[in-house]
């Protein structure tokens, strides 16, 4: 009605109205699925309610407490910034100070360390056991449990009424409640058959589909019986309807057929909101008599398509186009690549050697998912064994047409890394920009520091996202890697900025105070830096990184930045942290490595010397040995002796170690004062594919080329 102004006002009263009907409604669900230890539904429920009401604090705050009782902590923190966002957008208000203690109580708790508890089935139709699966048997409705006969009720009163409130709101206005691509609504299977006795078929599938999909914890089902309830009529209009009225953003529906004697089933798997088909799967075929196997290889496709397609941490990864996993060979992937992203926080490197078991299993339990052996080859590549991660990868490429765009980049990027080419790697990471730490440190190998800081800059949301999802070692990754490319562009306030950012998420991080002191030294404020290596002493220990390490790379630092005094004092320093160690810490090569080169940087030759003559007596033909004996030849004149072990490197190297020989034979031929020759050696070392990194512009044997045109030609950024 045009120019109606009381009738739009009476409209707009309307709806809101309506909206907290339905808002009271969904609420009222949530506390009921609660109640029926049902904490996939009682989360959808929450989140529904607070989307048709999304600025009532008040709600906003028993969401966040329901969410955090069921253990959806990642859920609970995602409303409320949310909610924050919107309270400022559209009020310029922030949220009361009650919300924001609600919210710190619920990320300062302890996360639980298994999965959500999983809903008891709650199916007409129960799906049978693995050693023997039969065809489908009613349960008898009183020994149904009461959870589920309040959800019936639920169902067929409260959901009725939601439906009819949605359809309302959203034919009234331009206002569209959005719909949850994570709820799913299973329709029955539609008998194609010709045949009535195998109407039950139909909803046996429909039944055990909804019970695998209660069972990962990812997704939200709508059962079958209440959405015979709602709606009926043709296909598409039913499954518009049914979105409509359950908010559902996707949703299964299907046929039975039958081939001679054979039963199969199809499963098509509908986005609603864009109006696509994400897949369609068959099922194997079985006896008319026996249809468990055929919907029981049904319900694992179907449920392994679903949580590829909802799990954001590997969608991407497998292309469900061609072929869904079964649900066992998903879970398999999932838990491993779990492991694999938490193996990159400090102490946890021992959690890849799982992973890569559980990778290779997921494999083995579904040959077509190759995205599991693709990550399985990347474990390995981590875990060194560059030659195995190699073989795997190669095999995966010959089956690069079943890969998903994402998985392709991913699998040249490995490749290239392998082969020791940088700019390829580079150019395949950066068909990756969701994961922007890869593009990041593709452009740092390559030097394209600038690359990696405006790649990082722009992906903010990125660390967020990966605190939200506790991939605390990757968001550490993240801010390190920031500080490092700006640390190579020589803007070290920015990565001063950086490394403090990343500090603050993660005070007792020792690689970050190493990211702090490595900016601290370059801008020479010492004072400030030999806080931060006391500071080094009181942290706990981590897997790599040591205050004798931080203390050897700041003296490098201060040496590359013209106070070779303050270098030289603080390699004393990590000397003495090195020989203050319990003997069973100093017997161990890493340790004697570690503390001559302490020496070396302190400029104690002999004591360097004596130490890297050991180590290469117990493992000869290891470069870095004879690579340091090398230039200290050099160094103490020995022309001879240095150009005898320059020689001794060629072929040392493992393959896969590419640049290797060359860099440390461009060392030895800069102290002997050969730069023309240091230059050739040095381009070679970075042909094979040595990565740029933050030593090329510290090390102190590269000092004699520091002054010289093509040397810093060659140093400065390309990107």
């Amino acid at each position: 009605m045009a120019d109606a102004p009381e009738y739009e006002r009476w409209l707009d009263g309307r709806r809101s109205e309506l909206r907290g009907k339905a808002s009271a409604a969904a609420w009222e669900l949530a506390e009921a699925a609660e109640s029926a230890q049902d904490t996939t539904g009682a989360g959808g429920w929450a989140r529904r309610a607070l989307e048709l009401s999304p600025l009532e604090e008040d709600l906003v705050q028993r969401v966040i407490s329901l969410l955090d009782r069921v253990g959806d902590r990642s859920h609970a923190v995602q409303q409320y910034e949310a909610f924050t966002h919107r309270l400022k957008a559209e009020l310029d208000l922030e949220p009361a100070p009650e919300t924001k203690a609600l919210i710190e109580a619920v990320r300062g708790r302890t996360l639980p360390n298994g999965r959500p508890p999983i809903p008891e089935a709650e199916a007409v139709t129960p799906a049978p056991s693995k050693a023997s699966p039969v065809a489908a048997t009613p349960v008898e409705p009183g020994r149904r449990r009461w959870g589920f006969r309040l959800g019936l009720a639920a169902g067929g009163a409260i959901v009725i009424g939601l439906g009819a409130i949605w359809a309302f709101y959203s034919r009234g206005g331009s206002e569209v409640i959005e719909l949850d691509s994570r709820r799913v609504v299973i329709t029955a299977f539609d008998n194609q058959t010709g045949d009535p006795d195998l109407d039950p078929v139909g909803q046996m599938a429909a039944d055990w589909i909804m019970q695998g999909i209660q069972g990962t914890g990812l997704l939200e089902a709508v059962p079958p019986q209440a959405t015979l309830q709602l709606v009926s009529g043709e296909v598409g209009d039913r499954e518009q309807t049914l979105a409509e009225q359950t908010g559902a953003g996707t949703i299964i529906s299907g046929a039975v057929y039958l081939f001679e004697d054979s039963l199969q089933l199809q499963a098509h798997v509908t986005d609603v909101q864009n109006q696509r088909i994400l897949v369609s799967v068959e099922s194997d075929r079985s006896s008319r008599g026996n249809p468990g196997p055929a919907v029981e290889s049904l319900r694992q496709r179907v449920v392994g398509a679903l949580a590829i397609t909802h799990d954001r941490r590997i969608a991407s990864f497998a292309n469900v186009a061609l072929q869904p996993p079964t649900f066992e060979a998903y879970r398999a992937f999932t838990e491993g690549e779990a492991l694999y992203n938490r193996a990159f926080a400090p102490g946890n490197s021992h959690l890849r050697e799982e992973s890569l078991r559980l990778l290779l299993r997921a494999f083995e339990l579904d040959s077509t998912l190759r995205a599991a052996q693709l990550r399985a080859a990347d474990a390995m590549s981590l875990l060194g064994d560059p030659a195995g991660a190699d073989s795997v990868a190669r095999i995966v490429a010959e089956h690069r047409d079943e890969l998903s765009p994402f998985a392709r980049a991913e699998l040249d990027k490995l490749l290239a890394g392998l082969a020791g080419d940088r700019m390829r790697a580079l150019e395949a990471a950066r068909r990756q920009p969701h994961t922007p730490i890869d593009p990041a440190l593709a452009a740092l190998s390559a030097n394209r520091p600038r690359e990696t800081v405006e790649t990082l800059e722009n992906a903010e949301w990125y660390a967020r996202s990966l605190r939200a999802g506790r991939y605390y070692g990757i968001e550490q990754i993240y801010w390190r890697l920031l500080a490092a490319g700006y640390h190579t562009l020589g803007e070290h306030e920015h990565e001063l900025r950086a490394a403090r950012v990343g500090r603050d998420a993660y005070p007792d991080v020792l690689a970050l105070l190493q990211s702090e002191v490595w900016a601290l030294a370059a801008l020479g404020r010492i004072e400030e830096l030999y806080d931060r290596l006391d500071e080094s002493l009181t942290l706990p220990p981590q897997e790599g990184v040591s205050p004798g390490l931080i203390m050897t790379a700041a003296a490098l630092e201060l040496r590359a930045h013209g106070d070779p005094e303050e270098a030289r004092a603080t390699a004393e320093r990590a000397i003495g942290w090195y020989r203050s160690l319990r003997a069973d810490a100093r017997a161990t090569p890493a340790f004697r490595m570690n503390l001559a080169i302490a020496y070396y940087i302190a400029e104690r030759w002999d004591q360097a010397r004596a130490i890297f003559e050991q180590l290469a007596t117990a493992a000869p033909g290891n470069p870095n040995y004879t690579g340091f004996l090398g230039v200290l030849a050099a160094r103490r004149g020995d022309t001879e002796e240095a150009l005898r072990l320059s020689e001794e490197l060629n072929g040392m190297a493992d393959p896969y170690d590419h640049g290797r020989e060359p860099y440390w034979q461009a060392c030895i031929a800069a102290q002997l004062g050969d730069t023309e020759r240091a230059m050739v050696l040095l381009r070679e070392a970075y042909a094979q594919g040595r990565p740029f990194d933050l030593r090329l512009h510290i090390d102190p044997d590269l000092e004699p080329l520091h002054d010289s045109a093509p040397f810093q030609e060659f140093l400065a950024p390309k990107g």
